[in-house]
């Protein structure tokens, strides 16, 4: 699970290494949903309901599980592209998935996301997904200029320490190639394969995959 672009991002990087992939956007409108079996029936939608999950994210989430099983022999890497925030759709992948990467920009409102976003993937893995890992936070749109963006990283990092969070060490450059390739529907690597913006995210995949082998 990922967003703020980095999704598409992490999908070209992937590419680039020519792992089997599959992305599927944040509408999710690559799997057709229908409502019908759930998983040990009123139980889990009853512990769903505890944690604040609707029954509607529920059974959104049981299908993406079985669209994902039937993917698992096809592919390395499925990445979920998620909307901001912890809408329907968000929540069904975390139910889903069996990482989360979150992505922050350096600013006070991404703060109170990012923050939101850990809790509620927290009770999931307490409830409803064991699987589920928070692989990390990165942090997008950096000014290494700024005295602010600089501020709100210590504050960050800080927040990921008492949460017991990895806060990953590359950080996302603010990088006009990156909103161009967003503007023409294009990963970085197709469009701007020498910019800071590719190298930002070939470094952070670098030190993703180096985590997961060690």
């Amino acid at each position: 699970v990922a967003a703020d672009r980095a999704a598409g991002e992490l999908a070209g990087e992937v590419g680039q290494r020519g792992d089997h992939l599959r992305q599927l956007d944040r509408r999710f409108d690559l799997l057709e949903f229908q409502a019908g079996e759930r998983e040990d029936g009123d139980r889990k939608r009853a512990v769903a309901g505890d944690v604040g999950v609707g029954h509607g994210a529920f059974d959104r989430a049981g299908e993406l599980k079985k669209y994902l099983k039937g993917l698992s022999k096809q592919y390395d890497y499925v990445i979920l592209d998620c909307p901001p925030g912890l809408g329907m759709l968000t929540t069904a992948a975390l139910i889903a998935a069996t990482d989360v990467i979150i992505t922050a920009g350096v600013d006070l409102f991404s703060i109170q996301a990012m923050t939101a976003i850990i809790q509620q993937a927290d009770l999931i893995r307490k409830k409803l997904n064991k699987r589920l890992t928070i692989a990390g936070v990165l942090l997008t749109r950096y000014d290494k200029r700024s005295s602010f963006t600089r501020s709100v990283h210590e504050q960050i990092r800080g927040l990921c320490e008492q949460m017991h969070v990895r806060l990953f060490d590359t950080v996302i450059r603010e990088n006009i190639a990156l909103k161009e390739a967003q503007a023409g529907a294009l990963d970085i690597f197709s469009y701007a394969p020498r910019s800071n913006g590719a190298k930002d995210y070939t470094a952070f995949m670098e030190e993703l995959l180096h985590e997961e082998e060690n």
